[in-house]
């Protein structure tokens, strides 16, 4: 079958044709989540999730019953979504019982269930293997990663980090993008982590780069450590603090005299 990015994914499901099998392969744990969810919303309503989207781990022995809970129709839904995770497990098995299970998903994948889609995932799988030249061959493959060129890895989160923000409400001041795409090393669950306590903080949603001030009286000195220098106008606190929200606000603190430069964060009149 075809191999595609995760960006694709969404795509290639409102095109309508049947999928009955997906393996969704990379180490972005923030990819594959959003794989997930894109495949749960697409095929099972939401009053449906409860008796139609199930979760097996192959690293826990599932696969068998994921498989078995693949061919049994859901309760209330005409699809339903089947999750076999840690699908990477299978290749660490003995020789008998990786084999046995291989064949047990390609029995399976000769004749899908129909009203099922069954959503195999791993951080990767050995392409030498029958294991994964069994799913490269029946299954949609899903790229959830950004790939080992750091310059490409690099634009990517930066590129999601701006479409992150526009779901949020919240605009970059030029530079601020990448400068956070860097300092989180292209973690995008990391990333996108660190700017939803941004836009939280925000008050006006609006990550400023270059304008930092002093606010005497607007943080306490319990502050649990804020970003990188350059990004939303924030200066390192200790070094290798990670981007975190400040405190909430505590006001009447005037005589406070330990300087912080800070998120342009407009004052209530």
């Amino acid at each position: 079958m075809a191999r595609i990015s995760s960006q694709e994914l969404l795509a290639r499901l409102e095109k309508g044709k049947p999928v009955p099998a997906i393996l969704l392969v990379g180490e972005e744990v923030y990819l594959r989540d959003t794989c997930r969810e894109q495949l749960i919303a697409r095929f099972v309503s939401e009053a449906a999730r409860t008796w139609a989207v199930s979760r097996y781990s192959a690293e826990r022995g599932q696969t068998q019953a994921a498989l078995d809970q693949a061919q049994t129709m859901a309760m209330l839904s005409p699809q339903q979504v089947v999750f076999l995770e840690d699908a990477e497990a299978i290749e660490k098995l003995g020789e008998k019982n990786r084999d046995e299970a291989v064949a047990q998903l390609g029995a399976y994948l000769e004749n899908p269930a129909p009203f099922t889609v069954l959503v195999m995932e791993a951080t990767g799988l050995d392409q030498r293997m029958k294991l994964g030249k069994l799913l490269a061959e029946k299954a949609l493959v899903v790229e959830c990663g950004l790939g080992e060129n750091a310059g490409a890895r690099q634009a990517a989160a930066v590129a999601l980090a701006r479409a992150i923000a526009r779901e949020e409400g919240v605009e970059f001041e030029k530079g601020a993008a990448e400068d956070l795409a860097e300092f989180v090393a292209a973690d995008l669950m990391r990333l996108k982590t660190e700017i939803d306590k941004l836009a939280t903080f925000v008050a006006e949603k609006k990550i400023d780069r270059t304008r930092g001030r002093e606010r005497p009286g607007d943080f306490g000195e319990d502050h649990d450590g804020v970003g990188i220098s350059g990004l939303a106008g924030v200066e390192p606190v200790e070094e290798g603090a990670g981007i975190s929200r400040p405190p909430a606000a505590r006001r009447g603190r005037a005589g406070n005299d330990r300087r912080r430069n800070c998120l342009d964060v407009p004052q209530a009149d």
